[in-house]
């Protein structure tokens, strides 16, 4: 993302973002933190070497999460 301007509410979110996009993300398969971005949407366990797609800057989307939810409450 490039510099942000003109606001500290647009400053504030920006880095929000630039923080979760960067840090250590728990891996799906093997539970380590060790999940980092290797692009748009692409994220990948340094431990375990899984590779798999998620949102542009987090690993799991809201939309996501509430998708798995009500898959797991159909199946019960």
């Amino acid at each position: 993302m490039g510099t942000s301007r003109y606001g500290v509410k647009i400053r504030k979110q920006e880095a929000a973002v630039l923080k979760e996009k960067n840090k250590h993300h728990p891996c799906p398969r093997c539970g380590k933190d060790s999940v980092r971005r290797e692009g748009h949407a692409r994220w990948r366990c340094h431990s375990c070497n899984c590779t798999f797609a998620g949102g542009a800057y987090s690993p799991q989307t809201e939309a996501g999460i509430a998708s798995k939810k009500a898959l797991a409450g159909k199946k019960e």
